[in-house]
């Protein structure tokens, strides 16, 4: 909460910088923006208690209360402002009520945790020795959780100060769009994550080799029939979603989108299982060299390419950091055997009969 404090402040401080300077927004509309980026930086304290309270159900294997709160959450999401927008309410105001839903989806998943974890109580404890490695393992975590969300929506501020804030609409569509199916590799880790904690604490390599390999198999084989879809038939849903100006100038973005999320997904497992086995540090070193290299390159392509600029740049840099992860994934899984990906049945099928 107090960390969630801090960043709303430090957005409430800058929001006039975004508005005047950092965006190319029309004046009429630079009095509606200020006030929307101050409802969504009162937004940041309940959205990381939410995402702390989330983790403690789940790390208590109650995936069940998780998902029955986070489900209609994120329906709402959706569902308030398309509702409210149809209604005539403003930009601010709609902020403003997601604002108030976050909030009570927080009450409920604090007393979710209440109900789920057996002997808890919401009391402050300031113990020093069990704070400093929540710390440790905490601050290298907030780093990459910190670094991950600017290098997802650094080319959308890019597109806005290049290009416009029409340029960051017509984008945003097709970005989001394709950015859902990434809810898959995301719930499968997110189950996956105690399991491979545990296994960790009792020593069972084989065991998170066969588990790693599984969700691996699992990641690829939902997503890539998908993600074909979309880089085949991206324009022309576009087209039937949105109109034909949104299809018109993200046809070629959703293609090149499509691929990334592909690599995106699969980089979801190394990923995971990297910091269910106490290395986040790694991950949050590997954002920050990101970032390091993303940010010129976003800012060549776009200036370049506008959209597809964007989405190369985009796809680019997941690429890069998948190719990394799976390389720090071979060092912190020991002596995994990377053949052990591969189907067993695609094995049998490519064995020739013995004579």
């Amino acid at each position: 909460m107090l960390l969630g404090l801090l960043g709303s402040l430090v957005v409430v401080g800058i929001a006039p910088l975004l508005v005047h300077s950092v965006f190319v927004i029309p004046p009429d509309l630079e009095p509606e923006a200020l006030r929307v980026f101050r409802v969504l930086a009162m937004m940041i304290p309940p959205t990381v208690v939410l995402v702390s309270l989330r983790g403690i159900l789940e790390a208590a294997q109650r995936f069940d209360l998780s998902n029955a709160i986070r489900i209609p959450g994120s329906i709402a999401t959706f569902l308030i402002p398309a509702i409210a927008a149809s209604r005539g309410f403003s930009l601010p105001a709609i902020v403003l009520m997601l604002l108030l839903t976050r909030i009570f989806i927080c009450i409920v998943m604090g007393v979710a945790v209440g109900l789920a974890v057996p002997g808890h109580r919401w009391t402050l404890r300031m113990d020093w020795v069990t704070m400093r490695p929540l710390f440790v393992f905490g601050g290298w975590m907030s780093v990459s959780n910190i670094v991950s969300p600017m290098l997802i929506y650094l080319d959308r501020f890019m597109l806005g100060g290049i290009i416009g804030v029409t340029a960051v609409g017509y984008y945003t569509a097709p970005f989001d769009g394709v950015m859902r199916l990434l809810i898959i590799p995301a719930s499968l880790m997110g189950a996956v994550y105690p399991s491979i904690s545990a296994l960790a604490a009792t020593g069972n390599h084989d065991a998170i080799h066969r588990v790693y390999a599984e969700a691996l198999r699992k990641t690829v084989g939902l997503l890539l029939v998908p993600t074909l879809i979309l880089a085949i038939m991206g324009p022309w849903l576009l087209r039937l979603w949105l109109g034909p100006a949104f299809a018109s100038q993200g046809q070629t973005a959703i293609r090149i989108l499509a691929f990334g999320v592909l690599l995106n997904a699969a980089a979801h497992v190394p990923s995971g299982f990297i910091t269910a086995l106490g290395r986040p540090d790694i991950k949050a070193k590997l954002h920050l060299g990101e970032l390091i290299v993303h940010v010129p390159i976003a800012w060549f392509l776009i200036a370049h390419y506008g959209l597809a600029g964007a989405a190369l740049a985009w796809t680019t840099r997941v690429g890069l950091d998948a190719g990394l992860l799976f390389l720090a994934s071979k060092r912190v899984l020991r002596n995994f055997d990377p053949s052990q990906v591969v189907p067993p049945e695609l094995v049998r099928a490519l064995d020739p009969e013995p004579c």
